[in-house]
């Protein structure tokens, strides 16, 4: 198991913080304008967390 972020789609407000506080570049934004995290890339530093003014990301535990 490895501890990721991950975004609550309807607290999003689209502000991009965690995009320009995350130092590998793992979130983007989708087709609609929320921020998503690339599991794939996360290294679970939680520094979107920090950034994110309304608590929009969590940690989650992923099985890989």
């Amino acid at each position: 198991m490895r501890k990721v972020s991950s975004v609550k789609y309807d607290d999003c407000i689209e502000c991009q913080s965690c995009i320009f506080s995350c130092p590998i570049e793992a979130i983007f934004m989708t087709d609609k304008g929320h921020a998503k995290v690339s599991y794939k890339d996360c290294v679970g530093c939680g520094s979107c967390i920090d950034a994110c003014p309304v608590h929009a990301i969590q940690e989650i535990e992923l099985n890989d």
